[in-house]
């Protein structure tokens, strides 16, 4: 996985490719396209994201590809992870509910109202991570978001290391510390930090092993 507020062009060029795909799936035209993407691009490359970045959907929008003969709608799981971190500011407990809502005001009329309101849920079960929805494809989107927690310790760490990096010019250090401590803890503490047995399988024992050596440190 890939963690950096930088893309190579073939990269970009990925992100737009599969932007095109889940809005021509809804019938999105041309230029509203291309307007939504500026908006979207604008979000996610601002200069303080070091982790919910480019290379954040990057890595979901793979995963998305990998996993897709699971998936029933993949342009909703792809307009999930899109718009889930298009508002992130780490002073706000707000971030899940005004993404949804950016959401909500860009594609409640291609999407029609219950496809919407099926893509805001999605992005609301972001706040705890746990599905709003008894849908398999919320369940996987959300491994999808989780899924850089099982990785190896060298990503996990680096990826532990930009999102620091966005709360450090906010907070105290130790404040940081204590609450990141907390958070992850809470992972630790569920029965399974995975909804989909694909995930838990492959990367539940990763997952649980790198949280536990991060609030150990």
């Amino acid at each position: 996985m890939i963690i950096s507020p930088y893309l190579e062009e073939e990269q970009k060029a990925y992100l737009v490719e599969k932007w095109q795909e889940a809005a021509g799936a809804y019938s999105i035209g041309p230029k509203q396209q291309e307007d939504i993407w500026d908006l979207l691009y604008a979000a996610y490359a601002d200069w303080g994201r070091h982790y919910h970045n480019l290379s954040h959907l990057y890595n979901l929008l793979q995963l998305a590809d990998q996993w897709e003969a699971q998936l029933e709608d993949k342009a909703l799981v792809q307009m999930a992870i899109f718009f889930h971190d298009v508002e992130y500011n780490p002073k706000s407990k707000d971030n899940e509910r005004l993404s949804a809502q950016f959401a909500r005001q860009q594609l409640r009329k291609p999407l029609g109202a219950k496809k919407c309101k099926q893509l805001e849920q999605y992005i609301l079960s972001t706040e705890k991570h746990a599905p709003l929805l008894d849908e398999p494809d919320c369940r996987l989107f959300l491994d999808f978001d989780l899924a850089i927690l099982g990785q190896s310790w060298s990503i996990y760490e680096e990826y532990a290391q930009a999102v620091q990096k966005e709360y450090v010019n906010w907070y105290n250090f130790l404040f940081y510390k204590q609450g990141r401590r907390k958070a992850m803890k809470s992972f630790l503490d569920r029965p399974q930090i995975y909804y989909s047995a694909v995930f838990r399988e492959q990367y539940e024992a990763q997952a649980r092993e790198n949280i536990d050596r991060e609030i150990s440190q």
